[in-house]
């Protein structure tokens, strides 16, 4: 137990281990049911443990658990086997109180005042919510206290694996789904220890969430936290508080008008939704382990939301485009072509689109055009015409042939005034859409952003489908619009139309603005929270503890909610119709329309805080009159391509799911979030240069579901602001679900389903066990209901069929021919397979994987280059030709990450393996080179356009290009693509700046002056001045991730506040202080360092001297300076000069480098001598001395499985690249080998086993004369090693960190951890310090002895 004092507050923290075993659940019985729901009472001041249960029990408990308190101490005093084995994380309970209250309460302790328990779901909220309340109790002069502490969130769930006779795990289908709820590993011992704690309060107030899972937290919470005793009073037992956000008015508020029963209405609602769940992902979800691949998982939304991404990309596949011409016409008025200087405006030309010709319209757009037939319109344009470029040049050679005979009349003018609205505030689907759009966060990132600020009481509670405003929030809003922007004329009272003024009598306002019946509509929008002032913290008055996403999120938050309340936008939109006429005599005349539109602002409104992100730069037109004559100066004709439909962001997603009201706002970013760890989609990796940073590390079923997807090429760098790409995982489960369970993947089903969750929500009495029933019975019984579905599928599909991915872009031969080629989706990833019957007349599979380029882009698969893919397989590789040099083969090869070169034959001394860039390797290009081959049989290299002479050049990187100061510059290709390398380091080569065969010595020279000499792409990258040079290094100042800081070599310092906004105006001398001041602090006295090895004081070596190029770029570098603002500019200058310098310049600076070099020689030997004798001295000084070095430890054992990977790695190698590939594939081996072939290494690790044992007695009874201690750990004996001191805020640190949890109650990662840590430690009182400080120095004393 430790205690801390923090703001005020005194805080405990404890970490229990589970008392509780993970397999004891509190199984319910069916009781008579009743009609209203009872409460537990108590008698006030009385603690819980002396109050007594009355006769009168809620329904819900009875249905789920029954005597929850005597299961729960039955359940803590067994404790079974399995549990203690459990990995389960186990939970610290955080307890906040007043400065006085001490914790745990034992016999010991001082009797606290009495208090009132109150209990929140997320640890974060106690301290400020504890330190409110009792300030609160403290003016109030209560004759009690409030202590607060958090449940970590649920304690009780549907227990994951299945009991006894149980179909789905936790639901009981014989007795009408009956559900049975179990702790949740790793919180049994936090429940016991709530239920300690609340056993000594007066009152337990429940404050969790104001929402479904919110009511049923406070509703499991009530379960296990209620008395044994009999006389209860319900209204003083406990009670349950809501709030919106976390200020001091609310929580007053909320504590001061409190409620005495739950809302059973919603606790009912969750669980049947929890029940569904339950049902539709442990019914759906192990068939497709069994059928397709392990990792994967189905679930009522997330199902539908995949199949509308595959449904879209499906579209995109089958989608036809087509070639359509536009006209571009130029015109002036009449008396504009007159050289006047002061008639500027006119002058300007009308840039004008052809819209018809003779009367027909033209097809100026994607939807003018059938998206399965190419050159066809659709059915709602065929009255169109579709311009075709012969026609579109016939019309523009006609009107240049007969020039001033045609006529140009403007036909007709209109202009209108248009009101945009401002949109309403935000609600929690349209925060998701918004942050993804406007600042591309991903769904579940901006939901983490939201509930920081909530948590620390700068917005209301994030999850609402409501738009309602309260009127205090209504007054903030007006002061913030008086005050900052433009005064009481620019507050609109009321926004019944989205923007009109409206009689601001009118009272119905909220009544237009709610539409949806979810029981969440009953709270606010999503606004700033309303401060002890009456005012909202305006954005750049936010803390700067919170990162840049939570600020960025608040800004839109606050922009939105007083932009809701302004006037709308204002706007003049003008368009001009020119009609155009050609000379003719006779019938055939031709007329021709065209058209210009453009747009002016008149009242910006609302978008003076709230921009519109369609708005653009919108012609301004010269005044013009119709009927007045125009002159064409030119026309031209455009082409344009018709587009696939744009696939989804995570914004568009969530605004689908909204629509078609399939989810709920607050389970949209887990949707999403599922849909991407499962590799269901992904953002494929499409170049070398974005594959950097890595991706996310997962583990478990993760793994699984992404190796079958495709890795790491399909998973890519998860952009939120990219398109949701499915991957063929996604493919094939879509359409298994679709041929045998559609409704399953059906919009409007789970619509409906939805809509009558809310139903059960929205009522006002608890809903009828009947109906309830024959809801889950139409979801999951009977001939069309979930359980039959898949019980069809498990006994009638085959895996084969289940796994093949029917793509729109592949037509299967199904007329029975000989060779039949699928795709397929396995545990391993997508593989191709062709059963052919050319030997002897038996079929015979080919298999081969598919390469991660092609399952990444599926665009790129079709009969052909799948069969090219299984040729190569085949024929164990494609033969490209023989090389001029010693005529071996090379060949194109299809390995786990694409393709790549084999020069040489298999087993062949000298055989090497080279890799390919992206575009080749991941069969990216295929698509252009493959339309451009009419042949049917075509291999892969020619698929690729790979030649013999291609070829030749790749087998032979990495080549030199030239030489730059005496050291080569190589170019190559590595995992991350093209690169070039210089002395040691290396600078990817992007294709802008040349390609790896061809790039000249010259361009690589300049490529690596700016990128490696200058530092550019690494230390130079983001220089926001430079301030002068300092032993001839450069001081710069850079843009960095935690603000702006100065740089000299590699000396760091923050950047003043004073110089932020004009980092130039920073003197030399000002920064060379700062940085001697730093660089101090990393330096050892007199400028040594000690060796780790010797213990010697060993000086520093002779600086490296300059090469000819530095010292002409530092003499030149003053001049060239004055001439350019920024260092790349400077960089490239000095370059260009010293390439284009004479020799007869370059002499002196080479004269002058050789000298140098010739010094640095000379003085480096020495130092190597005077090295080598002093650490020479202080060997003997130590050998003199007596003192013995500590013997080296004896090797671990190796198990039997490291000797099985010795022996088999070096033939894995040959065949994978990396480790991670070899690793996995040493695993599958070791699982399939026989008992006897694993005997074989059990042996060698039992000797090895015996040999350590020998070495280790031999090393414990070594007698030297400094005798080490020896430690028993896990039965060996270890010498100790000496501790080192720990200082204060590490011994704070290690006291504290187990409170750092987020609202899930799980760990933060290092660096927030760390963050938090080092804000609690400056926050601490004096006497918190001392008291770390004085365990600091006792530590110190017993390290020094």
């Amino acid at each position: 137990m430790s205690t801390f004092q923090h703001n005020g507050m005194r805080i405990f923290t404890r970490a229990y281990r589970p008392m509780i075993p993970s397999k004891s659940l509190e199984r319910s019985r069916r009781l008579p049911k009743t009609n209203a729901f009872g409460q537990w009472r108590t008698q006030h001041h009385q603690p819980i443990a002396n109050r007594q249960m009355a006769l009168s029990i809620d329904p819900l408990s009875l249905r789920h658990f029954s005597s929850s308190s005597s299961a729960l101490q039955a359940a803590t005093k067994s404790t079974s086997s399995k549990s203690k084995q459990s990995n389960a994380r186990k939970y610290s309970l955080v307890v906040h109180g007043p400065p006085d209250f001490q914790y745990p309460i034992t016999a010991k302790t001082p009797s606290p005042r009495p208090f009132q328990l109150v209990i929140v779901e997320s640890p974060s909220k106690c301290q400020t919510i504890s330190k409110i309340l009792n300030q609160y109790a403290k003016d109030q002069n209560l004759d009690f206290d409030f202590v607060v502490t958090s449940s970590m969130g649920h304690v009780r769930n549907l227990p994951q694996t299945k009991q006894k006779d149980e179909i789905i795990a936790g639901i009981d289908l014989e007795s009408n789904y009956l559900p049975t709820y179990a702790i949740i590993p790793g919180k049994e011992g936090l429940v016991q220890e709530l239920q300690q704690l609340s056993e000594k309060a007066q009152r337990l107030i429940l404050a969790t969430d104001d929402d479904r899972e919110g009511e049923a937290m406070a509703w499991h919470l009530l379960q296990l936290l209620q008395p044994t005793s009999s006389s209860v009073d319900s209204s003083t037992s406990y009670l349950r508080v809501r709030f919106t956000e976390i200020t001091p008015k609310a929580i007053v508020d909320a504590i001061q008008n409190p409620e005495t029963s739950l809302r059973y209405n919603l606790v009912q609602a969750q669980e049947t939704r929890r029940i569904l769940d339950r049902l539709a992902g442990f019914t759906v979800s192990p068939v497709l382990w069994k059928k397709i691949a392990p990792g994967l998982s189905a679930g009522r939304v997330q199902s539908v939301g995949m199949a509308l991404i595959v449904q879209r990309e499906r579209e995109r596949l089958t989608f036809q485009v087509t070639e359509y011409w536009g006209i571009k016409g130029n015109f002036t008025t009449m008396n504009s072509s007159a050289d006047n200087n002061n008639n500027q405006q006119q002058q300007q030309l009308l840039e004008a689109n052809l819209i018809s010709i003779n009367g027909q319209s033209l097809a100026s757009g994607t939807a003018d055009f059938d998206p399965n037939n190419s050159n066809q319109l659709a059915e709602s344009s065929r009255h169109k015409l579709h311009l075709q470029a012969s026609s579109a040049a016939e019309l523009i050679d006609r009107i240049e042939r007969e020039g001033n005979a045609w006529t140009w009349t403007v036909e007709k003018v209109t202009s209108t005034q248009r009101k945009q609205n401002p949109p309403l505030p935000f609600i929690t689907s349209s925060l998701q859409q918004e942050a993804n759009r406007r600042l591309g966060l991903s769904v579940s990132n901006t939901m983490r952003a939201a509930q920081q600020l909530y948590e620390k009481g700068f917005i209301s509670y994030m999850r609402t489908d409501s738009t309602h405003l309260s009127e205090d929030a209504k007054s903030a809003i007006r002061s913030d619009i008086e005050s900052d922007y433009g005064g009481p004329e620019n507050y609109v009272a009321w926004m019944g139309d989205r923007g009109s003024k409206t009689s601001k009598t009118k009272k119905s306002d909220d009544k237009e603005e709610n539409k949806k019946p979810d029981p969440q509509a009953a709270h606010e929008a999503v606004r700033p929270a309303i401060q002890p002032n009456g005012c909202f913290v305006k954005p750049g008055d936010l803390p700067s503890t919170f990162d840049g996403g939570a600020r960025e999120v608040y800004r839109l938050i606050y922009q939105r909610a007083v932009a809701s309340h302004m006037p709308p936008q204002v706007s003049n939109q003008t368009s001009v119709t020119i009609l155009g006429e050609s000379p003719s005599t006779d019938d055939d005349g031709t007329k021709v329309q065209f058209r210009i539109g453009g747009s002016v602002v008149i009242d910006p409104g609302y978008t003076i805080v709230y921009p519109r992100q369609s708005d653009s730069s919108s012609p301004i037109l010269p005044s013009v009159v119709e009927g007045e004559q125009l002159d064409c100066n030119t026309v031209k004709a455009l082409m344009h391509m018709t587009q696939p439909p744009a696939r989804y962001t995570e914004a568009s997603f969530v605004q689908e799911l909204e629509a078609l009201g399939v989810g709920r706002p607050s389970t949209y970013a887990g949707t999403v979030q599922i849909l991407r760890d499962r590799a269901y989609v992904g953002s494929p990796i499409m170049s070398d240069s974005n594959r950097r940073g890595g991706t996310k590390e997962v583990s478990g079923p993760a793994i699984s579901a992404q190796r079958a997807a495709g890795g790491e090429e399909f998973i890519g760098s998860g952009n939120a602001r990219g398109p949701m790409v499915p991957s063929l995982t996604a493919f094939v489960v879509t359409s298994l679900l679709e041929k045998h369970c559609n409704m399953y993947v059906d919009p409007s089903f789970t619509a409906k389903m939805e809509g009558r969750l809310d139903k059960i929500a929205n009522a006002d009495a608890e809903v009828s066990e009947d109906e309830r029933v024959a809801y889950l019975n139409e979801f999951y019984r009977g001939e069309e209901g979930l359980a039959s579905r898949i019980l069809e599928i498990e006994s009638s599909v085959e895996a084969d069929d289940a796994r093949r991915a029917d793509l729109p872009n592949l037509s299967y031969d199904t007329s029975g021919g000989k060779d039949k080629v699928g795709l397929f989706v396995g545990p391993w990833g997508p593989f191709v397979k062709k059963v052919s019957s050319e030997w002897s007349g038996e079929e015979k599979a080919i298999t081969a994987n598919l390469p991660p380029g092609m399952a990444a882009d599926l665009s790129t698969i079709t009969l052909k280059s799948l069969n090219a893919v299984l040729k190569t397989k085949e024929e164990d590789g494609t033969m490209i030709g023989l090389h001029p040099e010693d005529s071996r083969p090379i060949r194109l090869k299809v390995g786990p990450y694409g393709t790549y070169l084999q020069w040489g034959d298999d087993g062949e001394e000298g055989t090497t393996t080279h890799t390919l860039p992206r575009e080749l390797r991941s069969l990216k290009n295929i698509n252009g080179v493959m339309h451009n081959s009419h042949e049917e049989n075509d291999d892969l290299a020619t698929l690729l356009g790979i030649s013999l002479d291609i070829a030749v050049q790749y087998v032979a990187l990495p080549r030199t290009i030239c030489e730059m100061d005496e050291l080569p510059i190589v170019a190559s290709i590595g995992p991350y693509g093209p690169y070039l390398k210089y002395n040691n380091t290396y600078m990817s080569l992007n294709p802008k700046d040349g390609d790896v065969l061809s790039i000249e010595a010259d361009d690589a020279r300049e490529l690596v002056t700016e990128g490696i000499v200058n530092r550019k792409t690494k230390s130079g990258a983001g220089v926001l001045a430079e301030i002068g040079e300092i032993e001839g290094s450069m001081v710069t100042v850079k843009s960095g991730r935690f603000g702006p800081y100065i740089n000299w070599k590699k000396v760091n310092v923050n950047l003043p506040n004073e110089y932020r906004d004009d980092p130039s105006s920073l003197s030399l001398e000002e920064a060379r202080s700062m940085i001697e001041e730093k660089a101090a602090k990393n330096i050892s006295p007199k400028g040594k360092k000690s060796s780790k090895i010797t213990g010697a004081d060993i000086s520093p070596g002779p600086k490296r001297p300059p090469s000819a190029y530095l010292l002409f770029s530092s003499d030149k570098r003053p001049e060239v300076a004055g001439q350019f603002s920024t260092l790349g500019e400077i960089s490239k200058e000095l370059a260009r000069l010293w390439k284009e310098s004479t020799d007869g310049e370059r002499k002196p600076y080479l004269e002058k480098a050789a000298a140098l070099k010739d010094s640095y020689n000379e003085d480096k030997e020495k130092w190597k001598a005077k090295t080598q004798e002093l650490i020479s001295n202080v060997a003997k000084k130590k050998s003199s001395s007596g003192k013995a070095t500590m013997k080296s430890l004896p090797t671990r054992p190796r198990s039997s499985y490291i000797f099985f990977c010795n022996a088999t790695r070096p033939e894995l190698k040959v065949e994978y690249s990396t480790l991670g590939e070899v690793s996995k594939e040493l695993a599958r081996r070791w699982a399939d080998l026989d008992d006897t072939s694993r005997k074989v290494f059990e042996d060698m690790a039992s000797s090895d086993k015996k040999r350590y044992e020998k070495e280790m007695a031999a090393f414990s009874g070594d007698k030297s004369p400094k005798k080490l201690q020896v430690a028993k750990i896990n039965g060996h004996s270890v010498p100790t090693i000496k501790k080192r001191k720990k200082s204060a805020y590490m011994l704070f640190c290690a006291s504290h960190r187990s409170e750092i949890v987020d609202e899930d109650g799980k760990k933060l990662s290092l660096p927030e951890a760390t963050k938090v840590l080092a804000q609690m430690w400056r926050d601490c009182d004096e006497e918190t310090r001392a008291k770390f400080q004085l365990l600091a120095e006792e530590e110190k004393e017993v390290c020094a002895t």
